[in-house]
């Protein structure tokens, strides 16, 4: 080496660079100005020689070995704005043009690495990760990312032959983030990040805002294609109303199967509900049960066409370490994206009982007291409030309901007054009791049975949604009790019971497909039925109240649901039983006729009943705490809707001359039996002077 060159070097970063311990090689390597000329340096460990290329001057200089290793230097007369690649060719013979990172300055966004610091970078997936750019007319890609405790980071793959030591980055100034831009880089390479550790200890690590791929080399990161964020499907989407949600809870093996959703909407639901999705360490991880995320966003489009409103299950228990606010801007941002790509009209957060309970499912010694000694993850809560805060904010048309298997004050309580700004709140206890009920054997029902009605009693405290989704109905069917007929006759009296109960639901209720016709005709006919009693514009538990609860042994339970037209009003008779009841009476607060309008059993359902013009007429007699009573025949296992009708002027007169004549009668017997009472007492008299 020449002694010019040689006294031009720092050999003590050159050491940096050959041991693969350096986190600033941009200071390094690449072209530097050394008064009149720039020095030249690079780390090639497979190089036998290696030259300079200027481009557009068609001059090659032959750079000197400066370590063994594989560190070579150059000194050139030409401008730093030229640019230039190196010729190298390997030990094995085999001749390689190579670009060069280093003599690019690649710096991100300060603003940008502040927010993200702060936690309020919300969109950062346009800057971490690999990101198609030009710097100085030269195109290739950006990476950006964030290894807490790492000494240096390099970029590693196929291009690189797996060799940490050869593309280290640039550690942005203060942080633990690092930073490089590769020219000519194509985004369908695949990459890894090789982390190397203070002890010396190396490993590869996927990056966070990648899409994952199986490769030869094993799970590796790809860049997602610009040009499919660049592009919406639905530009001009506007997000389904979201009040009185009725949602349908989808499963993977429902999501290529044709006319699914145009199933979903005939049957009177409002949204569909897609499997859950766990936002793992990768920020662009696709749910197992789709093939692209292009293929997702298809879907959601699909859904939309068919004017169904499309609603995300997002795992929350899945976010941790979580005292680092990049960590939160990371689930966050990982939510946003999701909301934003795939034009989504609502989100479950799912699994927050594990996010916010420090001890939930944990023994003693298995978890610590938060700063104030309770089991509050204080952390966790506080994502989930961030989170909303931001929806809100920017999107405040999004349904969100909280996916909850605990107690927990204020789900649905405005954020400005200490809740946590749901729209709604899992009603998991009333799903469990339901379920729980589906099972048990006939003779333990009454066990069960306050679960039916129990909701009602804490209503009033949260915006509930009945969930009953797909994961936890797995296997009901095998597990209830009777002949298949008998399962059907139940599930479908159940159905009904859930639909027309006050409150949104989401159902996944699963059944032979035998049934499936005859099931999915009621489900539409409950939606249709339930849309009437909404239209009322009257608030649904205001005016709601249960006839009788109390029938445990009898398993049968009805309610109203009133209206201040009392023309609008319905009465709900279930029998959950497998007993035939006759001429069972129900109190009832209105007097007049019941006339049945939808029937479990009727024929449009599987059964046999015609659904004529059936009606009860009421008794003017105390019952169920009411002043009426009417009597019906209840079938088993079958749920009936009976629509009220005030009598008519004419019933009311011809029922007053009834009734008049009743009273004649009554009076005119009682006179003839006290006349009689009066002739034998004076027969006795007669016979006793006698």
């Amino acid at each position: 080496m020449k002694t010019k060159l040689y006294n031009l070097m720092n050999w003590a970063d050159i050491e940096g660079i050959v041991y693969s311990e350096e986190d600033r090689p941009g200071n390094i390597l690449g072209p530097h100005k050394v008064g009149n000329s720039v020095l030249y340096q690079a780390f090639f460990p497979d190089a036998k020689k290696v030259s300079l290329v200027i481009e557009g001057k068609e001059k090659k200089v032959a750079m000197d070995q400066a370590d063994e290793e594989g560190f070579f230097a150059a000194t050139a007369a030409s401008a730093l704005e030229a640019g230039y690649y190196y010729e190298v060719v390997t030990k094995e013979g085999k001749k390689e043009k190579r670009q060069d990172p280093y003599a690019f300055h690649y710096h991100p966004s300060r603003e940008k690495l502040e927010a993200y610091k702060q936690g309020i970078l919300y969109d950062s997936w346009k800057y971490f990760g690999c990101k198609k750019m030009k710097i100085d007319e030269k195109e290739g890609c950006s990476f950006l990312v964030r290894v807490p405790g790492a000494m240096r980071v390099s970029l590693v793959g196929e291009f690189s032959h797996w060799d940490g030591r050869r593309y280290p980055m640039n550690r942005v100034e203060g942080t633990d983030i690092f930073a490089l831009f590769f020219p000519d880089f194509q985004v369908e390479q695949g990459y890894l990040y090789e982390v190397k550790k203070k002890d010396g200890s190396t490993w590869l690590m996927q990056d966070p805002y990648s899409i994952l791929q199986e490769e030869v080399q094993g799970t590796v990161s790809k860049a997602y294609p610009e040009s499919t964020l660049a592009v919406k499907n639905e530009k001009e989407h506007t997000p389904k109303e979201k009040n009185n949600p009725i949602v349908y809870s989808l499963i993977k093996e429902e999501l290529g199967r044709k006319n699914i959703l145009r199933e979903i909407r005939e049957m009177g639901f409002t949204h569909v509900s897609l499997p859950v999705y766990y936002p793992g360490k990768v920020f662009y991880q696709l749910p197992e049960y789709v093939e692209s995320f292009q293929a997702l966003k298809e879907f959601v489009e699909a859904a939309h066409k068919e004017d169904l409103g499309v609603i995300f299950k997002w795992q929350a228990s899945q976010c941790d370490n979580l005292k680092e606010k990049e960590n939160s801007n990371f689930y966050i941002s990982n939510l946003l994206f999701l909301i934003q790509e795939l034009t989504l009209d609502g989100v479950i957060l799912s699994g927050l009982e594990e996010l916010f309970y420090l001890d939930y499912k944990k023994s003693q010694g298995e978890w610590i007291p938060n700063i104030y000694g309770g089991n509050e993850n204080l952390e966790g809560i506080e994502l989930i409030k961030h989170m909303v805060s931001i929806i809100r904010r920017d999107q405040p048309e999004m349904l969100l309901l909280a996916g909850l298997d605990a107690l927990w004050w204020g789900v649905t309580e405005a954020l400005e007054k200490g809740g946590l700004g749901f729209d709604y709140c899992y009603d998991t206890a009333f799903k469990a009791r339901i379920i729980g009920y589906l099972k048990a054997k006939e003779g333990d029902r009454h066990y069960h049975y306050s679960g039916l009605s129990q909701r009602a009693d804490y209503a009033g405290e949260q915006n509930f949604i009945m969930a009953f989704d797909k994961e936890d109905l797995t296997g009901l069917w095998q597990e209830m009790e009777g002949s298949e007929e008998e399962k059907f006759e139940f599930l479908k009296a159940m159905i009904s019971y859930i639909s027309f109960l006050p409150g949104s639901a989401i159902q996944g209720f699963e059944y032979p497909a035998d049934y499936k016709k005859e099931i999915d005709s009621l489900i539409k006919k409950c939606h249709q039925m339930k849309e009437q009693m909404i239209a009322l514009g009257e608030n649904e538990w205001e005016n709601f109240i249960f006839i009788n609860r109390n029938q445990s042994n009898e398993g049968t339970i009805s309610f109203m649901k009133l209206s201040k037209e009392e023309e609008n009003s319905f009465l709900v008779i279930a029998n959950f039983s497998s007993f035939k009841k006759e001429e069972f009476f129900v109190g009832v607060p209105l007097e007049g006729k019941y006339r049945l309008i939808f029937d479990t059993k009727s024929k449009a359902f599987g059964g046999e009943n015609l659904m004529l013009s059936q009606q009860a007429a009421t008794v003017e007699e105390g019952w169920d705490g009411f002043n009426y009573k009417a009597g019906f025949t209840l079938e088993p296992y079958s749920l009936k809707v009976f629509s009220y009708n005030a009598y008519t002027e004419e019933e009311i007169m011809e029922m007053a001359v009834k009734r008049a004549e009743e009273i004649r009668k009554k009076l005119e017997n009682e006179a003839k039996e006290k006349i009689a009472r009066l002739r034998a007492r004076k027969e006795n008299l007669l016979n006793r002077h006698e």
